[in-house]
């Protein structure tokens, strides 16, 4: 099973990531001129688009498409994309000059998407971009902060992340996978005026949470906008549409397949020598390393003919789009809807899960916690990402979370340095409840319902 390996969907995490480099970046770029730009701006993508409060003081403007001129400005030399000043110091020969954070969507979205027709299709991107930009702006909010002083040791808030967006629409296997880069550049204008990297402790202590929020935004932006169903959410936040056969979602996960035949023999050997089961993180390191063995180079296939292929490699496996819509709106129709969950009861198994998973936690693995419960009834991806932090800061005034102080590591004081702990004296959710998670009113839509043309989005 995938989730035996610690495998999610297409990658280690809801939100995967990876540094950016003054080395590596010739990596991005094909060229160390940066004459051309062949994985992010490959053959048939979407051009890139800035995102981010911190587009204002780099002469950026957000939704404004990305220009290799200005990519090599920031994450290969450090200066102003516009006017060409320095921002604060000169990357390093071994610095990190930028963060890769990748989005994806669940495989059945990306199925839905890739057989759907036109109006199904661009459904399907809108919310996963506004997903995206959920889960942006709660890395800008909780991440976007730097540090000064000897080691250090004093953190400060800033204007902002600079982030350029790239969506993608294919996995390295060509198998559709619809995604997002969101290229992050380590620069950031600081509170005394000054250019500084990013805190990236911070970066990587959100980037749970900051996923769960994407794949809870998700799930409430494709249920307003087609009337889909989902079913249950698993452990890394993800479920997936109901309907949706689980073969052709096999058929379409060859890098899983590929990951999964290079890491099980692997995971089972090492047990064996230790003669007990690997830890979860024991697990994610056998897996990583099979991810990186089996990666092929990324391709860009015709754009022209990308979805004809998809239709015809579903059809010879007996999955075609007319069958796909029927499945999908069949289930919305005939699922049970599940009962409605207090805010009391949502809180008492948010900050449980968090106290499972980790016995002294933080905010963020609250507010994870949170996004994952959260009902998918039509709501906005920015009305799910204030939800989620209304419901985190209700949720450690429980009763079941108990403050034990800041915890900070190394010489920095964070933000993020709280911690909390689970009341654990037997108890159940408070009740009555008083309020109750607000659920969206009005028809629900039925654009997949009602699809019945048999022709893929182009």
């Amino acid at each position: 099973m995938v989730a035996n390996l610690g495998w999610s969907g297409g990658g280690l995490a809801v939100l995967s990531s990876a540094k950016i480099g003054t080395a590596s970046w010739r990596y991005y770029t094909g060229a160390v001129a940066c004459a051309t730009t062949e994985y992010y701006l490959g053959i048939g993508e979407a051009p890139g688009r800035w995102h981010g409060r911190g587009l204002d003081r780099l002469g950026l403007e957000a939704g404004a498409v990305v220009a290799e001129a200005q990519l090599e400005a920031l994450f290969a030399r450090a200066l102003h994309p516009a006017t060409g000043e320095r921002l604060g110091r000169a990357w390093r020969a071994d610095g990190v000059t930028g963060f890769d954070l990748t989005l994806s969507a669940p495989k059945s979205v990306s199925a839905l998407w890739a057989l759907g027709n036109p109006e199904v299709a661009a459904a399907a991107t809108g919310a996963h971009r506004a997903a995206v930009a959920a889960a942006l702006a709660y890395l800008d909010t909780h991440a976007s902060l730097s540090r000064r002083g000897t080691d250090g040791t004093e953190q400060l808030r800033t204007d902002g992340l600079a982030v350029a967006l790239f969506d993608h629409r294919t996995s390295r296997c060509a198998d559709p996978q619809l995604h997002t880069h969101a290229l992050v550049v380590n620069k950031v204008f600081c509170a005394d005026g000054i250019w500084r990297t990013i805190d990236a402790s911070e970066l990587y202590h959100h980037k749970n949470s900051a996923g769960m929020i994407y794949q809870s935004a998700l799930r409430n932006e494709l249920t307003g906008r087609l009337g889909v169903v989902f079913e249950d959410v698993n452990e890394h936040g993800q479920a997936e549409i109901a309907g949706v056969p689980q073969g052709l979602m096999k058929l379409w996960s060859k890098r899983t397949t590929a990951i999964e035949t290079e890491a099980a023999p692997k995971i089972a050997e090492y047990e064996t020598t230790l003669g007990r089961t690997l830890s979860a993180g024991e697990r994610a390191v056998v897996v990583k390393t099979a991810v990186l063995k089996t990666r092929p180079g990324k391709t860009h296939p015709e754009p022209a003919t990308l979805r004809q292929t998809w239709v015809a490699e579903a059809g010879a496996a007996g999955f075609t789009p007319p069958a796909l819509m029927a499945a999908v709106a069949a289930a919305a129709r005939e699922r049970p809807t599940p009962a409605e969950r207090s805010e009391p009861e949502l809180l008492f198994d948010a900050v449980r899960a968090a106290g499972r998973a980790r016995a002294v936690f933080s905010r963020a693995d609250v507010a994870a916690q949170v996004a994952a419960r959260l009902p998918a009834d039509g709501s906005s991806a920015a009305q799910v990402a204030a939800r989620v932090e209304e419901l985190t800061e209700m949720a450690l005034v429980h009763s079941e979370a108990v403050s034990v102080g800041e915890h900070p590591k190394g010489v920095t004081s964070r933000a993020s340095d709280g911690r909390w702990s689970m009341d654990r004296t037997p108890s159940g959710p408070p009740g009555p409840p008083e309020r109750h998670v607000a659920k969206r009113s009005g028809s629900k839509p039925t654009l997949v319902a009602g699809h019945t043309a048999e022709e893929p989005s182009t």
